[in-house]
């Protein structure tokens, strides 16, 4: 379930043209998050899909390849 999750993640940072790690803002999280709803998805499952994302970005900003969390 995760690899789908990450994988929707990277598929809307590839059609918007952004790198899914580096220049990342709460911005393209929020929208990210409007998107989901807007294409129908309840709240929960929304929620299931940013538990991921939120770990994905902590993660890279622990191990280093971004100095800040975007998420948070």
């Amino acid at each position: 379930m995760c690899a789908y999750q990450l994988r929707r993640w990277f598929s809307r940072c590839d059609t918007k043209s952004l790198d899914p790690l580096a220049g990342i803002q709460r911005a393209h999280v929020e929208l990210y998050i409007r998107d989901l709803h807007d294409n129908g998805l309840h709240d929960s499952s929304i929620n299931t899909m940013l538990h991921v994302s939120v770990g994905f970005f902590g993660f890279a900003h622990i191990v280093g390849p971004i100095a800040a969390d975007p998420a948070v």
